[in-house]
């Protein structure tokens, strides 16, 4: 690519400094100057545009949709939001390593993984063999990688749910090594998800410091953001005092209405842990709402016995009693890890006025956007039967949008809270999903996170000012990731860069339907326009498999 310069624009540098006029010179890879009579090459008039870095989601799972065979048009969903890089392989679970042994049944009972297994074509083993295939294959945007503990378990262990044996744990020490020596950016660790749920303390100290060791983050999905929110998060910080991993809270926003009011709580004990000198940093999700199966929705002990059982007693009056009372009786219980217990019960925790229909199976009485506890009263039966009844109809599989994490449609006050702080960096926990039309991204935080956050909370609500809402979507995450010469406008570093209407950006679409955002105007990924005019190309191919440099 010759030479380009977004000329007239106002720079707004990812650092958090004020505002200011002025041209962005970009030549191949780099940005090669920056100031107000810079000039080279073509130019591009961004005129009544913000020109900011390229923005970076630190929590995401697109490790899993970059090697699909409709990947790259997928991925549009972030690159039109303005994301340029974004790290994947959290909450424990990630593609690669595989180790010796391919165990695909283990695998492929980790959330996320089933419903793309036999499309992703599995042409690797190590996390170097992976980025250098997913690269290979063409990336629209950046990708850097965790090595996900749940991956190390299943590789290590298989489909067997106990503690580590010290030989076991040994072997997947040895496969964290590997990875983070082939480029990974950290370990990630999912403790409300098999098999990383059935791990204790002490297996989650030795791999953290061997993170620590290398400088290397640890991003923690806690073991619940419901009723045990608190130990969950004293335990997450207890791996990071006793290992001294840097440590990133993943999505904090505290799930089911009587929760909400452990926002101060969670905030508190990350300023107190900081304040004993631990490196801790968190993110939220934007939205209040999230989407999963009928049977993901289910608590896990009752998951645990199938979907084809779970199915067979659906069908029978004796069944349902049966399956009731194992929902009603998994209470989240502290400690959670031993077998029986259980993180969080949605059923129970949101109810079912907060479990709204997406997908309508055809020839049902379901509507989409209709809440289960509605329909339940329009046709006349008892809510959790009608929740079975949509079980059935979809074999599992028809979505639910479950609203209440740290608000509702109504009331996002502890969002706000969260949205307020200046350390909360927005992410996507962008996941492919399988629907029944095929794999699709179909949440509106997989499209527009950083949209909203920059028009919604910054613009309209005025909760964070425009340069510092920037920074916290840019040098704030690259910086967590350790990301040289990404996430800020400086000469010499990489050339992401974002052009955008701060007048009109906006997420849009609705939680059924989500669509791109408006006001973002020009997206460049290494000095390579994956938008330009608002227009996504996803063959331009500018992304990066990226390998921490702290890596060797």
């Amino acid at each position: 690519m010759t030479a380009v310069t977004l000329a007239g624009g106002t720079i707004v540098d990812g650092t958090g400094a004020p505002a200011r006029p002025g041209n962005v010179v970009v030549d191949g890879d780099r940005i090669v100057a920056i100031g107000p009579g810079a000039s080279a090459g073509r130019v591009l008039d961004v005129g009544g545009l913000v020109v900011a870095p390229g923005f970076v989601d630190i929590h995401s799972h697109v490790d899993w949709v970059a090697p699909l065979p409709d990947g790259r048009n997928l991925l549009g969903a972030n690159v039109l939001q303005g994301i340029t890089t974004t790290a994947a392989g959290n909450c424990g679970i990630s593609p690669a390593p595989l180790g010796r042994r391919f165990r695909r049944g283990a695998l492929e009972r980790m959330l996320l993984v089933g419903s793309v297994t036999d499309s992703i074509g599995w042409q690797w083993d190590t996390v170097r063999e992976y980025l250098d295939e997913i690269e290979r294959r063409g990336l629209p945007l950046n990708l850097c990688l965790f090595v996900g503990h749940s991956t190390l378990r299943a590789t290590v262990l298989g489909e067997i749910e106990r503690p580590a044996t010290p030989g076991e744990l040994t072997e997947m020490c040895s496969l964290l090594e590997e990875g983070l020596r082939d480029g990974a950016v950290g370990l990630s660790i999912g403790l409300e998800y098999y098999p990383g749920r059935h791990a204790g303390p002490s297996e989650l100290d030795r791999l953290a410091a061997i993170a620590a060791k290398r400088d290397a983050l640890v991003a923690l999905h806690t073991r619940g953001i419901s009723a045990l929110i608190e130990h969950a998060f004293d335990e997450a910080i207890g791996v990071a005092r006793r290992s001294r991993a840097r440590l990133q809270l993943s999505h904090v926003n505290p799930m089911g209405k009587g929760n909400w009011g452990a926002v101060d709580g969670v905030l508190q004990r990350i300023d107190d842990a900081r304040l004993e000198g631990l490196d801790v940093g968190f993110d939220i999700i934007g939205y209040t709402a999230w989407t999963m199966s009928t049977f993901d929705t289910l608590p896990h002990v009752v998951q645990d016995l199938g979907l084809d059982a779970v199915l067979a007693l659906c069908a029978n009056d004796d069944g349902r009693t049966t399956l009731r009372s194992l929902v009603l009786d998994a209470k989240p219980t502290w400690p959670s890890w031993p077998p029986g217990r259980v993180t969080r019960n949605i059923v129970t925790e949101m109810g079912f006025d907060a479990l709204v229909v997406a997908d309508a199976p055809p020839g049902s009485p379901f509507r989409a956007g209709e809440d289960l506890a509605s329909t339940a009263g329009r046709i006349g039966i008892d809510p959790f039967d009608a929740y079975l009844d949509l079980m059935t109809a979809s074999v599992g599989g028809a979505r639910i949008v479950n609203v209440g994490y740290g608000g509702d449609l109504e009331d996002d006050a502890p969002l706000r809270a969260l949205v307020a702080r200046p350390d909360a960096i927005p992410e996507t926990d962008t996941i492919p999903v399988a629907t029944p039309t095929g794999i699709a991204l179909p949440l509106p935080l997989f499209h527009g996170t950083m949209a909203r956050f920059l028009g919604h909370f910054s613009r309209d609500l005025a909760l964070v000012g425009l340069e510092d809402a920037v920074r916290r979507i840019t040098s704030l995450p690259a910086n967590r990731l350790a990301l040289a010469g990404r996430g800020s406008l400086e000469v010499g570093g990489y050339a992401d860069i974002v052009a955008f209407d701060a007048a009109t950006i906006a997420d849009a679409g609705t939680f059924l339907a989500p669509g791109a955002p408006a006001g973002i105007v020009h997206v460049v990924v290494n000095g390579t326009f994956a938008v330009e005019d608002g227009h996504y190309d996803p063959d331009a191919g500018g992304g990066r498999a990226l390998r921490r440099a702290a890596a060797a």
